[in-house]
């Protein structure tokens, strides 16, 4: 092998490295400034979707029924024709696409695309008004501007939802006074007298009701009370009598001590007299 390929080989390893470094460098001094928080892009800017295309693109040379807004008008090239066989579109739409190469170098595989000379005919028409509300949609405004118009927004939506709120009050007042005006028929009135003395006859035997349910609350309230009054006096009695069997038992443990004590003193006083008695014979 040559001596300049491993000269290439090196110069190309230290450019390598050499632009890795760069780059590093610049990844760490230089740093994204944020502009807005929120991105927002109209979709006119994009035109129709891929499979609205491809199903219209043999239907119509221009058609603008699946454009957003009727003033934008998309055309397309017509591939598909009456008399053209279906092997022949295939074909003719294979050639459309972009043909590629494939470039082989001794360390590098690249693909390369050949330059088309037919011109896309996918294209866009915007009138002037719609363009002027583009550029108006992208201008960047101040915090000043920004809070101006979210409290002109806020101020219409609340605007709206009033009026909105005035037309339903509207419709209910002029659906109570269709119900009022409007003239019963014989069916109904009598269906609306029955109702009526049915009612009448409810409430008066609610109130009976009520007057018997009163008087039953207070009876019942009269035997909880004497319940609970029987109740607190049997406590009351038990706790006296439970008084009186503790303090009989500390009476007797008391009792009990205390002729304890004195069979034990009456020992001790037995067994003095018997040591001086011994004594006394020992020494006479």
């Amino acid at each position: 092998m040559p001596a300049s390929s491993f000269v290439s080989a090196g110069t190309r390893s230290q450019s390598f490295h050499s632009s890795n470094s760069s780059h590093s460098k610049r990844s760490k001094t230089l740093s994204y400034r944020t502009i807005s928080r929120h991105s927002n892009v109209d979709e006119n800017l994009f035109g129709l979707p891929l499979h609205l295309k491809e199903r219209q693109c043999h239907l119509t040379d221009q058609d603008d029924s699946f454009a957003e807004d009727p003033d934008i008008i998309i055309t397309r090239q017509k591939l598909f024709k009456p008399g053209l066989l279906r092997e022949e579109y295939e074909l003719q739409k294979e050639n459309q696409k972009r043909r590629k190469i494939r470039h082989l170098t001794s360390d590098l595989v690249r693909n390369l695309i050949i330059p088309s000379n037919c011109i896309d005919k996918k294209r866009i028409v915007i009138p002037p008004e719609k363009y002027k509300e583009l550029l108006q949609k992208a201008k960047l405004l101040t915090n000043e501007e920004e809070q101006f118009a979210n409290e002109q927004e806020k101020s219409e939506q609340k605007a709206t939802l009033e009026a909105v709120e005035q037309r339903k009050q509207k419709m209910r007042e002029y659906d109570l006074n269709r119900v009022r005006n409007e003239r019963l028929t014989d069916l109904e009135e009598e269906a609306k007298k029955q109702a009526e003395s049915l009612l009448q006859k409810a409430l008066e035997q609610r109130q009976d009701q009520e007057d018997e349910i009163k008087a039953l609350n207070e009876w019942i309230l009269n035997a909880k009370i004497q319940a609970i009054r029987d109740e607190q006096i049997l406590e009351k009695s038990l706790i006296k009598k439970e008084m009186a069997e503790e303090e009989l038992r500390l009476d007797n443990m008391m009792e009990l001590e205390r002729q304890n004590a004195i069979h034990i003193q009456e020992e001790i006083e037995k067994k003095r007299k018997q040591q001086v008695a011994a004594l006394f014979e020992f020494y006479y």
